[in-house]
């Protein structure tokens, strides 16, 4: 790359997201927001597609670029121009994480996950069975679930509750056993709707369907799931 080249990127971005990089060259570097803003401080402000353009200040660089984007990392080297970044999931907001594979097989987290959603109709819905949560969740989505002000409790003390009408696992994305904790991609359709006092809610009901990563880590030998996140 020269001083007179940009070099550009696109990835896929969300609301909310917190980029970071590193490169081992001297470059200039600038990402542009889908209606072609500069992010500045490394906050993503929209959903959509993102542009980075790479430029050199003199002379003619070649260098490798890594990013993170929230999960995410992306790693760059010897850059194609106009090109989009080869984004790979990692399991933890760490460039430098294991690389060791676990001993979970993409079934078993298919079936932990399948689980799970079998289970919401009886936890965010009377009887309010956390017990199925010790079951089944660990780490973050057991203390976001469980804790004092979560979600559970905050149907219990308003009356309220979910009514599932469907949750379908539509398909597998992706599934790696690699990194800290193993995870699985999958597109899931769901019909719910929250109850309440006044009636149905109806902003936080109806249909959608999703891409959502699952992240599992092992608790006394077992495997649960540890965090989910909804993903483009």
């Amino acid at each position: 790359m020269s001083v007179s080249q940009h070099v550009g990127y696109t990835f896929t971005g969300t609301a909310g997201e917190k980029l970071s990089y590193s490169t081992d060259a001297d470059v200039c570097l600038w990402v542009f927001t889908p209606d072609n803003q500069i992010v500045k401080g490394g906050d993503l402000s929209k959903d959509g597609k993102y542009v980075i353009q790479v430029a050199a200040p003199e002379g003619v660089k070649t260098f490798n670029l890594h990013l993170s984007l929230g999960s995410l990392q992306i790693a760059v080297a010897t850059p194609t121009p106009e090109s989009s970044l080869n984004i790979k999931t990692q399991n933890d907001n760490s460039s430098n994480e294991s690389s060791a594979q676990h001993d979970i097989s993409q079934e078993d987290a298919l079936q932990l996950v399948q689980k799970w959603y079998a289970a919401k109709p009886q936890i965010f819905a009377p009887p309010f069975e956390t017990g199925l949560v010790d079951q089944l969740a660990t780490g973050k989505l057991h203390t976001f679930t469980t804790k004092a002000n979560g979600p559970v409790e905050w149907l219990r003390q308003n009356d309220a509750y979910y009514e599932y009408n469907y949750s379908e696992i539509k398909r597998v994305l992706d599934f790696s056993t690699s990194g800290k904790r193993p995870y699985i991609k999958i597109r899931v359709s769901e019909e719910l709707y929250l109850h309440g006092k006044n009636g149905i809610d109806k902003n936080n009901s109806g249909a959608s369907t999703n891409n959502l990563i699952y992240f599992f880590e092992k608790e006394n030998g077992i495997w649960k799931i540890y965090d989910y996140r909804k993903v483009r």
